[in-house]
């Protein structure tokens, strides 16, 4: 009885964090890809690249909080209907504080690439990270009707 106790809360533990665990796991899955895919293309040293990854992969963490932090404000926002104009003020106030979010964050790891990387560089990285979400969303168009059949 005593281990049944210990267990039920164990698997409901398990069973609550796996989504979260698969979430987090496609993110870093994309991240990865997302170097793979940048790495070949931005010519980089290898002093350059032993400081630059860590640092690239920082930004995307700290990007994917930002994220997580507005995906879960707008469901709770998404739970109750606005209903006033203040409602719908505040709600618009809060998605373009998100973007601000988001855009200083670039600025800040911005400044921190120049400190590794020289300025060229920086440039072909934000060129690149914008190839690949292209090259993202035409994988992701091109797979849908798979994807819907299944």
């Amino acid at each position: 009885m005593k281990n049944l106790i210990i267990l039920i809360p164990l698997v409901f533990l398990i069973l609550t964090a796996n989504p979260v665990l698969a979430q987090r796991n496609g993110y870093r899955e994309i991240t990865e890809k997302r170097i793979e895919y940048i790495a070949p293309r931005l010519d980089l040293t290898a002093a350059e690249s032993e400081r630059f990854w860590p640092l690239f992969r920082e930004f995307y963490d700290e990007r994917d909080k930002i994220s997580k932090n507005s995906r879960v404000k707008n469901r709770q926002e998404n739970d109750r209907i606005p209903e006033t104009r203040e409602d719908y003020l505040n709600a618009i106030n809060f998605m373009i504080e998100s973007k601000m979010d988001q855009a200083n964050l670039m600025r800040v790891y911005t400044k921190r690439y120049l400190e590794i990387l020289p300025a060229e560089k920086v440039y072909r990285l934000f060129q690149l990270d914008d190839e690949f979400n292209k090259f993202l969303l035409k994988q992701l168009k091109d797979s849908g009707p798979e994807r819907r059949n299944k």
